[in-house]
């Protein structure tokens, strides 16, 4: 049992937490997200995480996650919780976060051109494949996600 505890005592507590509501496209405007990144975040540090929060990520979501490994030079004795409130769809079984600056996405298609690849960012932020560490990931999505050129929408 000692060396439970010994093991657990190394262990870091780290968040990344994206909160966006600000999407170009006003129909995809949200409310929420960010205020309840900001309260997540609070109740996190309450319980020794240390927290990193973004706001409205206009570019590429995945490109906050390198600086976030970087920073902490993630091991595998590390707990990651990754918490993303914002939208989200999915295009031939993927699944992909939308950035804020969404009027870039005039349809599914070009959801690969400037989301996110999900798979993408938990496998970035599980540190070196040599030794990954444990990543937990809520993703509190927001669907029908409306795109601007026509009326096409993602729904499930």
């Amino acid at each position: 049992m000692g060396s439970l505890s010994k093991a657990s005592s190394n262990q870091r507590k780290l968040a990344l937490i994206i909160g966006n509501d600000s999407y170009s496209q006003p129909s995809n405007k949200l409310d929420q997200s960010v205020k309840n990144a900001k309260e997540l975040g609070r109740l996190l540090e309450t319980i020794e995480f240390q927290v990193r929060i973004k706001e409205n990520v206009k570019s590429e979501i995945s490109k906050t996650i390198k600086p976030f490994v970087d920073e902490f030079n993630i091991k595998a004795d590390d707990l990651v919780l990754f918490y993303f409130l914002g939208h989200a769809c999915q295009h031939d079984g993927t699944n992909w976060l939308i950035p804020t600056d969404d009027s870039r996405i005039g349809d599914i298609n070009d959801v690969e051109l400037f989301g996110s690849r999900v798979s993408r960012i938990f496998n970035e932020l599980s540190g070196p494949n040599d030794s990954p560490c444990t990543v937990i990931g809520i993703l509190d999505c927001c669907r029908p996600y409306n795109f601007t050129k026509g009326t096409t929408s993602v729904s499930e």
